[in-house]
């Protein structure tokens, strides 16, 4: 063919900015929620041009194809996602495919580039963490997102949801109990802490302090702790623009199941807990958090006809405030204070 493999590269203008010209696997910048003009640098000899965008993260532009031939006008407009934008990888980035053709019956691609927002940029939309902090971490320090114990003192397994804390951990603080409301968020283990040192823990590899943190991003959690292993954790904190290390992310669980025993026909999970229950519990909403419980070994159940949510028992909160509560019912719809069945509860929230 007489195109070569670095011809016909494109070029980027930014809303009413200037165009950049773009080499080959060159990451191109926008404004967030700005149209983008793609054109040709060069038409010399193209018979064809295709333009083909891949970005699963981004239903509306994902495998959109946009085609040029001679004659048509060398300008491709594009509405850009209205929130940032990082990385060089498709999956949560923005990938530009421009294939151009001489006519002479094949094509070559001529320029794969990535687009990214200027600014600020977005973190994955899904992360992992090993557990969930469930109880206050020693009393810390927070330096530019490195959490650093205030005196001697270790993260423990009764901190980590039972789990076993080990360097290079990575861990979900959430609002509830980070010391400050910033300070919400996922942190590798530096240092564990003991009696003479002091624990240490830095924001995770896919977390870094300044960038942004879209709303639903999710923390899949698990396999390790007790109550909260195997768990999916969303920022419901609205707005595009909220910046890791400034603004107080909150996290709730989609859905969290447990089991323990009903005391004089109440169980409670979280502020108030009722034996056996865990003594923490991520509810977003009284009226909106759905509460379904199961009996899995009936005791003195005989004259409950019904379990339901308690509305009483429910506090909306993040762990160390949030609170779910189911009891048992007779006909009168009173509470069977003899039953004490072990249930199986599962806290579902809207999130």
């Amino acid at each position: 063919m007489a195109l070569s493999s670095t011809a016909a590269a494109v070029s980027i203008q930014d809303g009413s900015g200037a165009a950049t010209n773009l080499a080959n696997g060159a990451n191109g910048q926008f404004t967030p929620g700005a149209v983008v003009t793609v054109a040709l640098q060069s038409t010399s000899g193209i018979m064809r041009w295709d333009l083909m965008f891949v970005c699963p993260a981004f239903p509306s532009l994902h495998q959109k194809i946009f085609s040029w031939t001679p004659g048509m006008v060398n300008a491709q407009a594009v509405q850009m996602p209205a929130y940032p934008v990082s990385g060089t990888d498709p999956r949560s980035g923005i990938e530009m495919i421009s294939i151009v053709s001489d006519g002479s019956g094949g094509s070559i691609p001529t320029s794969i580039n990535f687009l990214q927002s200027k600014g600020a940029n977005a973190v994955p939309a899904q992360h992992r963490a090993d557990y969930v902090i469930v109880a206050s971490l020693p009393a810390y320090t927070n330096t530019g997102g490195t959490l650093v114990g205030n005196s001697n003192g270790a993260i423990t397994s009764t901190m980590a949801d039972g789990a076993t804390p080990a360097v290079g951990d990575i861990f979900l603080l959430e609002h509830g109990l980070a010391a400050s409301a910033a300070d919400a968020g996922l942190y590798q283990i530096v240092a564990v802490g003991a009696a003479g040192a002091k624990f240490q823990a830095i924001p995770a590899p896919d977390w870094q302090v300044g960038t942004v943190l879209l709303p639903k991003t999710e923390i899949l959690v698990g396999p390790a702790g007790s109550v909260f292993k195997n768990t999916t954790w969303v920022n419901t904190l609205a707005g595009l623009t909220n910046v890791i290390g400034t603004a107080s992310f909150t996290f709730f669980a989609r859905f969290v199941t447990y089991t323990s025993a009903l005391v004089a026909g109440i169980q409670t999970a979280g502020a108030s807990a009722t034996s056996g229950a865990p003594a923490v519990m991520s509810v977003m909403s009284t009226s909106l958090t759905n509460v379904m419980t199961t009996r899995r070994t009936p005791n003195t159940a005989t004259a409950t006809i019904t379990y339901q949510k308690n509305t009483a028992g429910m506090a909306a909160g993040g762990l160390g405030a949030g609170a779910a509560s189911v009891f048992s019912t007779v006909a009168a719809g009173t509470i069977n204070n003899a039953d004490v069945s072990t249930m199986d509860t599962t806290v579902l929230n809207p999130c």
